[in-house]
């Protein structure tokens, strides 16, 4: 089997398959150059069209979170079980069709990535402009995106953020921004992050406009 990336090598463990080694790159982004070699391992999905989940184990986001360069693993797009989140999930599936081209995921978001990584283990600033992480990604995403008659990308963010059900939905019509902010921070929601609350806003608005209700 080919290798989607040199330096990466098939394994199957617990039934589970995966490349992992290396990840080699020389990349530039306007003025800056950058040449790296990260460890990362990549979990193939068992469904057809899902996104594989990226690890680094090489322990330099450990070591960030360690020196305390910074202070939770979300401010680097990383989730609790250690993978990595590249970008809200609709966009996944919007940018490539629902079609997954390993080489072309490796290329379009995990090389971005480590480049962002590399620059914030310099400069303690993340280079891309960039979505929340999480759920507030997907509701800035949606801002964002959102058009007319639009289910699709409504389906997708609800399915993304788990928000099924009518009933999780209506206990979520109430919101006017004095709330905490679900990214923990202890501030209002309207004040730490409000393209998210706006993009919840619609989201809801949509919702109870759409056939789905």
């Amino acid at each position: 089997m080919n290798p989607p990336y040199p330096g990466l090598k098939y394994k199957i463990e617990g039934g589970k398959e995966f490349w992992e080694g290396p990840l080699s790159f020389v990349a530039r982004f306007d003025s800056v150059r950058v040449k790296d070699t990260f460890k990362i391992c990549i979990e193939l999905s068992p469904e057809p069209g899902e996104f594989p989940l990226v690890m680094e184990n090489g322990g330099r986001i450990e070591s960030l979170l360690a020196r305390g360069k910074a202070k939770r693993a979300v401010d680097l797009h990383v989730n609790p079980n250690s993978t990595i989140c590249f970008c809200p999930k609709p966009e996944e599936r919007r940018r490539f069709h629902g079609v997954l081209d390993l080489k072309r995921f490796i290329q379009e978001l995990v090389i971005p990535y480590f480049f962002a990584l590399h620059q914030f283990e310099k400069t303690e600033k993340w280079i891309w402009g960039q979505y929340s992480h999480g759920h507030l990604g997907i509701m800035e995403y949606y801002f964002d995106h959102k058009s007319d008659n639009d289910t699709a990308l409504l389906q997708d963010c609800l399915k993304a953020m788990g928000f099924a059900s009518g009933k999780v939905m209506e206990n979520k019509v109430q919101l006017n921004g004095h709330e905490k902010c679900p990214c923990g921070s202890g501030l209002k929601f309207k004040k730490c992050h409000p393209m998210a609350l706006a993009g919840l806003k619609a989201i809801i608005k949509d919702y109870f406009n759409s056939d789905q209700s």
